[in-house]
């Protein structure tokens, strides 16, 4: 093989590579930060949505207590609270996971304790790692926290 061979050779490898290179940074790599990106903020939503819902049954633990209006017993999970919410005209509607309708955010409760949560994208989420609950996998908010955790009853959907 000729020196002209080889050297045309190498030129169109290195163009390839270049090429391969170019595409990656300009056309996987946006697509891959921005799905990052939109992680992030459905986890953000997430959280956001479950620190709204504990203020109100924190204000309504205090007042009335869970299960003097129906927000635990046998049977109430979190559809159930959330009607009972709706209901009383705290929220204007259930509120639901920003990427997927149909999953549910959890609730459990028991007299004296209450605690919600959810799974969120990113699994390595530090937030959910130190929110006090049990489950580093899930981000947890509600009086139900560490050592508390263990007097909820069956937590649903």
């Amino acid at each position: 093989m000729t020196t002209k061979k080889k050297l045309a050779i190498s030129v169109t490898i290195v163009i390839a590579i270049g090429l391969a290179m170019y595409i990656y940074v300009s056309l996987i790599t946006p697509y891959l930060a921005t799905q990052a990106l939109r992680k992030s903020m459905r986890d953000v939503t997430r959280k956001s949505t479950l620190y709204k819902i504990n203020d109100i049954l924190f204000g309504l633990f205090a007042d009335y207590g869970l299960a003097n209006i129906g927000l635990c017993g046998d049977g109430v999970g979190y559809e159930q609270m959330m009607r009972v919410l709706q209901e009383r005209g705290l929220i204007s509607s259930i509120m639901r996971d920003p990427a997927y309708p149909e999953k549910k955010y959890r609730y459990g409760c028991s007299e004296d304790y209450y605690r919600l949560d959810t799974s969120l994208d990113r699994s390595n989420d530090t937030d959910a790692k130190n929110d006090g609950g049990v489950d580093p996998a899930l981000y947890e908010v509600g009086s139900a926290l560490g050592a508390n955790t263990v007097k909820v009853k069956k937590i649903k959907e």
